[in-house]
């Protein structure tokens, strides 16, 4: 299968509340599940449909306050676990957020992956 992806993704476990453009009063609790420059991938209990408009805040230990935007729901799909209610796997696109801010939560992912490949180096016994 060909990748369609165009940015790589990066872990990020941090909890994101969706609000549906048009059902503001709605607000979901979601987990992220990585990042990208171009949006987030994210688990819902609720469904939202591909194209929708959202508005999100991420909270994350990455960042000294709530990072806010906008994006559209890119893509939808059921995840069906066993002994729990099902959870819907979610990809949001950005359409209006700070992209510096983007790239700095991306650097410091990337770094601190670095610093923990360095001190497993450290750490591993040498023969």
């Amino acid at each position: 299968m060909k990748e369609r992806r165009d940015f790589l993704r990066l872990d990020l476990r941090e909890m994101l509340n969706l609000s549906p453009k048009d059902s503001p009063s709605l607000r979901l609790k979601c987990k992220t599940i990585d990042i990208s420059y171009r949006g987030i991938g994210l688990y819902s209990d609720k469904r939202l449909e591909p194209k929708n408009k959202v508005d999100f805040e991420l909270k994350t230990k990455l960042w000294d306050k709530p990072v806010t935007g906008s994006a559209k729901i890119a893509h939808v799909n059921l995840e069906k676990r066993p002994n729990c209610s099902n959870l819907f796997r979610m990809g949001i696109e950005f359409t209006q957020i700070n992209k510096s801010t983007v790239i700095f939560i991306l650097n410091r992912i990337q770094n601190n992956i670095c610093r923990q490949i360095k001190q497993r180096q450290l750490n591993k016994p040498s023969s």
